[in-house]
Order: structure tokens, then C-alpha cells, then sequence
């Protein structure tokens, strides 16, 4: 069945139907607008993105639970960043007339999954017919203390990330080289289409593609990461890695108005990454630093409290390295590797660039 053979709101209906809400929604969807409560002290937060077929995934390589779960992932990332908590959610979502019903309701299925995981209620949005698959979602979330921003940074503050980069880069050149074939079913997470198992002749073993094209497909936002950092009270300036280590690395950089050595040696690449790389005849610190959709976090904290937020982050489990130091503005962005200090060149995805 075509969604077109459903119509507007009896598909809305069915996309939403038996969701409930926590106590602080007092009306969701269904009205003109959504009815929430407001913290008691703090700040709320706002963020939203938006995911085009053709620009952002293609669908024929996108299972639709990875989509949904990845539209709802990117804007948590972004409450994450600011060091608060993702309370309500907005989707509005084009669809073209002949998506089939099937692929819409698989898309829901990934969204609600991930809403359910964090505590985030889906309060309301609008769905319209479109050229192509089309979801923006907004998120409103709440900072208990000063939410952080990107402009905190100072000369002599290290840098560090939270868990590994590229891996998502790795994922999405496996999916672009056809590899998906041969990845279990936890990639695909109940989905047929994304390819047949049992193909082991490839050189480049399931379980590492599997991983990788996971970390592409169902990106995990650091929510818990934050909340620990934030409440060590030991960072200064953070934003998540949504465009690539160095581009991102730009954006703090210019709104804390300094320069940054960043140490490229030290870069968390794992070795899933390094072996899709040498497998791919591709560079895994090009991944790293402009391949983007890592989802990790960039901070920047005082020396003094550095070995302090790493313990905190060993005992909840999270992978934190020291990757650079935030240097003079007049330094610029430059990167050291092998013993040679180099401009870094700080570009990232741009949806105006030809390159992107």
C-alpha cells in the first residue's frame, strides 16, 4: 500500500497511534498546538535539522528505522552539546505520494524507538506530500545550570573527544562501495532490503562492517557523555561532531575567538576504521577529521581538571582522549603529526559548496 491510499490524517493516525506522553505534556498531537510545561528555573533549549533524500541519505541504502532513529539522534546531539536534556520533539515530514505505507511506518518505528530511549515525548508536527522523503524534527530540551556553548575556550584549555572518529565516514564509504552485503541483521535492524547475509569473501570481515555501517546508519547521541562532563564542571566550550572534526573544530574555535593545535597523532581512530581504510585504499585520518556524523563530543576544559573529567568519564564507560590544545588566535588552526607542526585546513560539510 501507497500513502497515497491512506491520505493525510488517517496516516498520521496511524503513525502515531497508542504514543503516550510523560506528565509534562498537558495536550499533544491533535491540536493546534502542543501544551507543554516549562522547567522550574534553568533555561530551555531549542534545536532542529533537517534530513532531504538525496542530500542527506539515499533511501535505497537508508533502512527506514535508521532513518527515523537518525533524524531524532542528530537534534539530541545537539541538546547534548549544550550540556542539557531533551524533553519534547516537533517532526514534520514530507512524503512523496508513492512511498509505500510500509517504509513510512518503519520510519516511525525508529523515531519512537529512539524517543522511548531518552525520555522524549513526540508532542506534535506537520506531515505534507513532497518531491522527496523530507523530516525535520525540533527539539526542545531544558539546562538545569548555564547551558555551554561553543565560546568558552581559552589559550592553555586542552581539547578533547568523546569516544572514536571516522567511524561514521567508514560506514557511509562501505554503503556508497556496496558492502552492506554480507552485515548481520542488527545493522538493518529488522529490515529486508539492506542487503543478503553470507558474503564473507569480501576481505573485510562482517562484524567490521557491520560496526561501521552502524555507526553511519544509527549514530548515538552523547547525552550521558554530557551530563557527566557538565556536572564535573570541567567544561569550558563543546560542540558535537556533526560535520567533522576540523570543521567543527573551526566553529569553536571562531566563536571562543582563539587559535587550536590539534594533536593528529592522537586521534581516537579505532581499528575498524583503520582496516576499512587500508581495505578501501582511503585515509582514515581524512575520515577523521572531515568525514563528519560522528556524533561525539568536542570540548575544550582547563588543565587542572582534565585527569578529573577523564576518571569520571572511565567510570560511566565513555572513551575520552586529549586530542589538542586551544592556543593564541593569531596561531590559527594547525595540526601536529610526526613530530611536524602544519596548517589545518578546517573545512566542513557545507550544503552550498560544490565539494559537499
Amino acid at each position: 500500500m501507497e500513502i497515497r491510499n491512506i491520505g493525510e490524517f488517517q496516516l498520521i493516525a496511524r503513525l502515531t497511534a497508542g504514543k503516550g506522553y510523560d506528565p509534562s505534556v498537558l495536550l499533544g498531537i491533535g491540536d493546534d498546538a502542543a501544551v507543554f510545561q516549562a522547567p522550574a528555573g534553568g533555561s530551555l533549549l531549542a534545536c532542529t535539522d533537517m534530513l532531504v533524500e538525496g542530500v542527506h541519505f539515499l533511501r535505497e541504502k537508508t533502512p527506514p528505522a535508521a532513518l527515523g532513529h537518525k533524524a531524532l539522534a542528530v537534534n539530541l546531539s545537539d541538546i547534548a552539546a549544550m550540556g542539557g536534556i531533551p524533553r519534547q520533539a516537533l517532526v514534520a515530514v514530507g512524503w512523496p505520494p508513492d512511498c509505500p505505507l510500509e517504509y513510512a511506518e518503519g520510519v516511525y518505528k525508529g523515531l519512537y524507538a529512539l524517543a522511548e530511549e531518552y525520555g522524549v515525548n513526540i508532542i506534535g508536527g506537520d506531515t505534507v506530500r513532497a518531491p522527496v522523503v523530507t523530516i525535520n524534527i525540533t527539539v526542545i530540551g531544558e539546562s538545569r545550570g548555564k547551558a555551554v556553548g561553543r565560546n568558552g575556550a581559552r589559550p592553555g584549555h586542552l581539547l578533547a573527544v568523546t569516544g572514536r572518529v571516522g567511524a561514521a565516514a567508514a560506514g557511509l564509504a562501505l554503503l556508497r562501495a556496496g558492502m552492506e552485503e554480507g552485515t548481520g541483521e542488527s545493522t538493518k535492524k529488522g529490515t529486508a532490503e539492506a542487503g543478503a547475509e553470507g558474503n564473507e569473501n569480501s576481505g573485510l570481515p562482517a562484524a567490521v562492517k557491520e560496526d561501521l555501517i552502524r555507526a553511519q546508519l544509527f549514530p548515538v547521541p552523547c547525552l550521558r557523555a554530557a551530563a557527566v562532563l557538565t556536572a564535573a564542571g570541567a567544561v569550558t566550550a563543546m560542540i558535537d561532531l556533526s560535520d567533522g572534526l576540523a570543521g567543527d573544530l573551526r566553529q569553536l574555535a571562531d566563536a571562543s575567538g582563539v587559535g587550536a593545535l590539534l594533536y593528529g597523532d592522537a586521534l581516537p581512530i579505532d581499528n575498524h576504521t583503520r582496516a576499512a581504510a587500508a581495505f578501501l585504499q582511503e585515509d582514515a585520518l581524512r575520515w577523521a577529521l572531515y568525514g563528519g556524523e560522528d556524533y561525539e563530543l568536542l570540548v575544550a576544559l582547563a588543565p587542572e581538571k582534565t585527569a578529573a573529567a577523564r576518571e569520571k568519564m572511565k567510570a560511566a564507560g565513555v572513551a575520552f582522549t586529549v586530542v589538542g590544545e586551544i592556543t593564541p588566535a593569531a596561531e590559527g588552526l594547525r595540526i601536529l603529526q610526526e613530530g611536524r607542526i602544519a596548517p589545518l585546513k578546517a573545512r566542513g560539510f557545507d550544503h552550498f559548496s560544490p565539494s559537499s
